[in-house]
């Protein structure tokens, strides 16, 4: 293969073709179609990415899963709304959803997508393939190379969409303490795991047999946002463990931050933990992005209330530091809520010299038009970047939010509509 495209996005998962689910329902894709593009997706899934695989429900409630489906794009998506799974969500539209229900609607929502681009005749869908390395060249195009069963070949492109998404933090370097201190116990046996496998089937079970081993075996989660307290509440959930009181620890070095409609339900809440940047001026919403919602929010807030005693919170002011060694005593499940690292493909100038990305020093891959930065501040010309661990601030865009939030946004409404939007004009315009 040695082929050109007018695009190439790699990554195909619920993010990464956002900007073709806007299109589709916009009714934009099939025109824009008679320039070919190609799909590179390392996985078998077209689509729903990694959502099927949850056990839990979702931070969102199930009507923005809806959103790129409503009015006249319902007719461009003739699979998803005949799906199971749309019509289970659309009965709980203000309700989260189970996050294997929104994966089942999001592999519909893909095979949509996925015909509209097997008929163009013109472009292609190629999973099981994974891009190894980006070059640019001096004409202004890309070269991908890329890698499958059928073995190496090499693609070129006009723009490059980037959706590689990322891959667990499981071993930051903060906290090698907590290795050292488990090392030196009596016990060798603990079982440490990311949140991203815990909440998995397999991870789940794992942890739920270790701590089924020992009468009093505790748990300890390290983190303080969604992934922790969603892990803290699946385990809590299990009929198979009996926790008592103080059984589950959550230590976290910043204050959790908890979503509110408003500034004032949030006060009546006896939450004040909130200044005037974590309220997003276009809604009044506290914590808009970077918030806990649903089963964390009424987790943590059943916790700081007093009326969930299995779980004590630990704030680390220095670090893990703060945990001696009778704070792991009997600990059997250590569960890192500690992030992603965003998976790079390395990108080369037509020397073959690297070119280094602000992302990678920063986290903060896209300006607010989702326009991948060179280090050096500039803008590349003709790629783009969206999903989880672009560091795309949705402020930028104008899609509203705390100014305060410097995380990762991970929104699939967000890519699906307006940010899909706002790249997929882009492609359209060049």
């Amino acid at each position: 293969m040695d082929e050109t495209k007018q695009v190439v996005f790699i990554g195909a998962g619920s993010a990464g073709i956002g900007p073709l689910v806007y299109a589709k329902g916009a009714g934009r894709l099939p025109g824009y179609l008679k320039r070919p593009i190609a799909i590179i997706e390392k996985s078998s899934q077209f689509g729903s990415g990694s959502f099927g695989d949850y056990l839990i429900n979702t931070n969102s409630k199930s009507e923005l899963f809806l959103e790129c489906l409503q009015g006249s794009r319902a007719e461009h998506f003739p699979r998803a709304i005949g799906s199971a799974a749309f019509r289970i969500l659309s009965g709980q539209r203000h309700l989260p959803g189970a996050m294997r229900t929104v994966g089942e609607l999001l592999e519909e929502i893909g095979k949509d997508v996925a015909d509209t681009i097997y008929r163009s005749g013109t472009s292609s869908i190629m999973t099981r393939t994974a891009a190894t390395k980006i070059t640019t060249n001096i004409d202004g195009t890309f070269s991908v190379d890329i890698a499958s069963e059928s073995g190496a070949s090499r693609i070129h492109a006009h723009n490059l969409v980037l959706a590689t998404g990322g891959s667990a933090l499981r071993m930051p370097h903060a906290l090698k303490r907590l290795v050292s201190i488990c090392s030196r116990r009596a016990r060798s046996d603990l079982l440490m795991l990311h949140s991203g496998d815990l909440l998995g089937a397999h991870g789940y079970k794992m942890a739920i047999e270790e701590l089924k081993k020992r009468r009093g075996c505790r748990a300890l989660i390290i983190g303080g946002g969604d992934s922790a307290f969603s892990a803290a509440w699946l385990l809590l959930q299990s009929t198979e463990l009996e926790f008592g009181e103080r059984g589950l620890t959550v230590a976290y070095r910043s204050t959790p931050k908890v979503c509110f409609d408003s500034a004032e339900r949030a006060l009546e809440c006896g939450y004040s933990e909130f200044a005037k940047d974590d309220i997003c001026p276009q809604t009044g919403i506290v914590f808009r992005i970077g918030g806990l919602r649903h089963d964390a929010k009424e987790l943590y807030l059943n916790i700081t209330a007093g009326r969930e005693p299995r779980v004590c919170l630990k704030q680390l002011d220095d670090g893990l530091a703060a945990l001696a060694a009778e704070d792991l005593s009997d600990v059997g499940v250590v569960i890192f809520a500690t992030g992603y690292l965003p998976t790079e493909v390395p990108i080369f100038d037509d020397s073959a010299r690297p070119i280094p990305l602000l992302g990678t020093f920063t986290g903060k891959y896209v300006d607010g038009q989702g326009r991948v930065i060179r280090a050096n501040g500039e803008v590349f010309k003709h790629m783009y970047a969206i999903g989880l661990c672009s560091g795309y601030l949705p402020m930028e865009g104008g899609f509203g939010g705390e100014s305060s939030f410097d995380g990762l946004a991970n929104s699939v409404a967000l890519c699906q509509t307006s940010v899909g939007k706002m790249i997929f004009d882009q492609l359209e315009q060049e």
